[in-house]
This record gives C-alpha cells, structure tokens and sequence, in this order.
C-alpha cells in the first residue's frame, strides 16, 4: 500500500471549486477499478489543496498521473496546477512535475 498526495495550487486553476477534492478522488477510484481510493485532505502552506490517496500498487501511479493530465475536473486539468508526491513508507518522493526540486511539503 502507498500513499499519493496531490498538492494543488487554486491560484492555478481555472475553475477553484472545493468539490475538486472529492471529485479527483472518485474520478481516480474509477479510473483504476478501486485500486486507487480516497484517504483524505488538508490545508498547507496557506491555501493549497492536499488530496491524499492510498493505491494499492506503484503501478497505479501512472493511471493517476495519466488521468490527471487528460481529464478535466470543473474545468480544470489538475496536473497542471499540482505537485504530486508518493509514499512507499520512506517519506514523499515527487513523481510530477518532472525536475521539481523544491522540498514536498505536507504538513
């Protein structure tokens, strides 16, 4: 079992609904057969959006990766305005964007 978090910035967004927090969670859940479930979310850093995901595999990461870049939610694409972490219990590595080098902040 891992842990996804998505860090999204509203600033970003086009459309900054909250009801993205429960949306991306069941849009991913769908997308992945339930490999890939809801775990929550919180505040940091001011105004980001964490939304947290347990997933039953690594593999699920790139579903959810892939998912997010394509599927827009409220009118938004929410890999573009996201940072996104994975814990395999060895704290956050970044999987996206590509060359992030910023620390992954989640709390």
């Amino acid at each position: 079992m891992l842990t996804i978090a998505i860090k999204i910035d509203p600033s970003r967004l086009t459309n900054p609904d909250l009801d993205i927090r429960y949306m991306i969670a069941d849009l991913l859940t769908e997308a992945t057969g339930g490999a890939v479930k809801d775990d929550g979310y919180d505040y940091v850093d001011g105004d980001k959006l964490l939304v947290f995901l347990s997933a039953d595999s690594p593999e699920n990461v790139a579903t959810v990766l892939d998912t997010l870049g394509r599927q827009e939610i409220c009118g938004n694409l929410i890999l573009d305005s996201s940072v996104v972490g994975v814990d395999q219990g060895a704290g956050y590595e970044v999987v996206h964007p590509k060359g992030f080098t910023d620390e992954f902040v989640i709390d």
